[in-house]
C-alpha cells in the first residue's frame, strides 16, 4: 500500500521530462475498480442470503434482483459483492477509512463487528482479508 503506480512520462517538444501521476483507480468503461475488505466465495453465499440477495446466473451474468448494478458489483443492505460473472468477494469499501487514517486491522474488525450487528454471522477476523481488482461483466 502506500506506493503509488509507476507514472508514466512524456517528452514535450523542448526535451523537457513531464511527468504524469495517476491518482485512485484507473479503469474503462467495461470495469470498475474495487478495494474492500471482506471475504471470498466461503461466505459469500451466506452473506447474500442474509442480506435478502438472491444470485444465479442468467445468460453470462450473475443476477437475481433489482440490486444488481451490473459490471459485476452489487449493492447489498450491509455489505456489497463483486465480480465478473459471478460473486467472487463480499466486503466494504475501504477508501473513505483509509483516509480517515484507520489501519487495515480497523478495517477488518469494523467488516466483522457490521457482520455480526447485521446478521449474527461469526466471521473469524483471520478471514478477513484485503482484495483488490476490477470487476465487470468482461
Amino acid at each position: 500500500m502506500g506506493s503509488n503506480p509507476t507514472p508514466t512520462t512524456n517528452l514535450d517538444v523542448l526535451g523537457r521530462t513531464e511527468m504524469k501521476h495517476r491518482k485512485g483507480f484507473v479503469s474503462n468503461s467495461s470495469s470498475s475498480s474495487f478495494l474492500i475488505v471482506g471475504v471470498d466465495d466461503e461466505f459469500i453465499h451466506q452473506l447474500a442470503d442474509a442480506d435478502g440477495l438472491n444470485f444465479f446466473w442468467e445468460g453470462d451474468e450473475w443476477t437475481g434482483n433489482q440490486n444488481v448494478l451490473g459490471h459485476g458489483f452489487c449493492k447489498g443492505k450491509v455489505v456489497d459483492f463483486y465480480g465478473y460473472d459471478y460473486p467472487c468477494y463480499a466486503g466494504m469499501d475501504i477508501e473513505d477509512g483509509l483516509r480517515e487514517g484507520k489501519t487495515l486491522d480497523d478495517l477488518r474488525a469494523e467488516f466483522q463487528k457490521k457482520v455480526k450487528d447485521a446478521f449474527e454471522i461469526d466471521i473469524p477476523i483471520s478471514k478477513i482479508d484485503l482484495y483488490y481488482g476490477e470487476c465487470g461483466n468482461g
